[in-house]
């Protein structure tokens, strides 16, 4: 493995940025990159954010970005397929298509299926949070089928309402709270991604898999009640040693992302 390309990022931070393709053996790689700076510089770093394949250093004031990069070059992780100690696996349940999804049909004319297609191709494959961003809450998922893959919207929409399932290139995703968004609404889940009365705001994490199961509209307004009263609780399944709440690195870590 090579050093990633290191850049300044402004007059206190540094990207380490990776031309490889979008993947998890990268992500992996990102991970343990990030790990490994955070514990090598952690009198120098700020706090780190991460991207598919970038890595922002923020450095603390008055240390010299130079003095930086020649560490970074001088040194790798010694472990490169690190993955997260524990994840979870989440069942989110989504209603598509009709009020909830707007874009389906237009979707499915791009992609060359039947909107039954699109969500039985959709809701098919396990897909992995590779970083949490843009919003809090936004989970930015790989694993989208490449037949789905389907441009923005040209003009993005000012306001999309929380739980739109979406699709933006080759990216699918979930909006955590209301927000402008440029991406083909496709569905809805009832589930709140983001609550910020919660001790626990974002329940979502870099490393879990997910897989979207289509509900009716009136499991939809079920699931949706219970929710809003705390009945509900997401279907997931723990995978590793240790039960954990964030991902098992330095707690100055955060996580970025492009828009939706």
């Amino acid at each position: 493995m090579t050093v990633p390309e290191i850049v300044t990022f402004g007059p206190e931070a540094l990207l380490l940025r990776w031309q490889d393709e979008v993947s998890e053996e990268l992500q992996r790689e990102v991970w343990s990159w990030e790990a490994h700076l955070n514990t090598m510089l952690s009198a120098e770093i700020e706090e780190t954010s991460i991207g598919y394949r970038e890595i922002a250093l923020f450095l603390r004031p008055g240390v010299p970005p130079e003095r930086v990069i020649q560490t970074i070059r001088e040194s790798k992780p010694s472990d490169t397929s690190r993955t997260p100690e524990s994840f979870n696996s989440w069942e989110i349940p989504v209603c598509y298509g009709a009020e909830f999804g707007p874009d389906l049909a237009e979707v499915a004319e791009y992609c060359g299926l039947s909107p039954e297609a699109v969500i039985s191709r959709h809701s098919a494959k396990e897909y992995l949070v590779h970083f949490i961003g843009f919003l809090p809450g936004f989970p930015y998922l790989g694993g989208l089928d490449p037949i789905l893959h389907t441009p923005r919207r040209s003009t993005p929409r000012p306001s999309i309402p929380a739980g739109a399932v979406g699709i933006g290139g080759r990216q699918t995703g979930i909006y955590p709270h209301s927000s402008p968004g440029g991406w083909q609404l496709i569905g809805r889940t009832p589930l709140l991604l983001f609550r910020s009365d919660s001790d626990t705001p974002v329940w979502l994490e870099a490393g879990d898999r997910l897989r979207f199961c289509p509900i009716d509209r009136e499991e939809f307004d079920i699931i949706a009640e219970e929710v809003q009263t705390g009945d509900y609780q997401p279907k997931g399944k723990r995978h590793g040693p240790v039960s954990y709440t964030h991902l098992t690195l330095p707690t100055n870590t955060v996580t970025w992302g492009g828009g939706g």
